[in-house]
């Protein structure tokens, strides 16, 4: 850190993860550091403490987005699925059982041909 960068906060710690300042105040909490407000100024023994903490916890906070995305992204597969079968007016399942005869039959002629 040179003479002229703003002294490090704990703030813009946090922000350097994509982390609300009230996370990194929870993460500063759980080592028993003595910072409770985000502009408070960070020392560096207190900064080499805390970035694991911070990396830890983005990469869980990145995790559960990438879950719920997952989540939202099947919850829409099956809202498709369902609008499919109304459309339809049979379901997946029938579907398999009137096409198995055609695609058993298919796959007999390529394997014998």
């Amino acid at each position: 850190m040179t003479q002229d960068d703003p002294p490090l906060t704990l703030a813009r710690l946090a922000g350097q993860y994509g982390l609300k300042t009230l996370d990194a105040d929870r993460a500063a909490e759980k080592l028993g550091l003595k910072l409770r407000r985000g502009a408070a100024k960070v020392m560096p023994w207190q900064e080499e403490k805390l970035r694991p903490e911070l990396a830890r916890m983005k990469a869980e906070k990145d995790y559960r987005s990438y879950r719920a995305a997952q989540d939202a992204a099947d919850d829409y597969r099956e809202h498709l699925a369902n609008k499919e079968t109304a459309r339809l007016g049979f379901t997946n399942t029938e579907m398999a059982r009137q096409l198995a005869p055609i695609l058993k039959r298919m796959q007999d002629e390529t394997g014998s041909g």
